[in-house]
């Protein structure tokens, strides 16, 4: 099985895209420039836990929930939005949220 030739142009233009091949650090993303948050997830360990249990990653995450900017995630990348906490409430931004999406 492979990908229809739409989806296949569409992965070539995001690898032809310069900035594919150069992605922002986590600590230089400035969340108010993006329409919407995507959480991404992944099995292996000594990747997932540096993702899972950043401080960094939290601040953004919650930084989209109090814009109320829409979000999805991954079922592993919802511990990351579990542990994003809020200076607001001093609670987790998932908190009073109702089923996830």
């Amino acid at each position: 099985m492979r990908a229809n030739r739409d989806a296949r142009q569409a992965c070539a233009g995001m690898i032809a895209d310069p900035n594919y091949g150069a992605p922002h650090r986590w600590d230089a993303v400035d969340a108010s420039a993006f329409d919407g948050l995507l959480l991404p997830g992944g099995h292996r360990a000594r990747g997932m836990r540096d993702y899972l249990e950043s401080d960094t990653l939290q601040r953004h995450v919650v930084s989209f929930f109090e814009a109320q900017k829409p979000w999805r995630r991954s079922a592993t990348a919802l511990l990351l939005a579990a542990r994003s906490i809020s200076k607001r409430t001093g609670r987790s931004v998932l908190y009073g949220y109702g089923r996830p999406l």
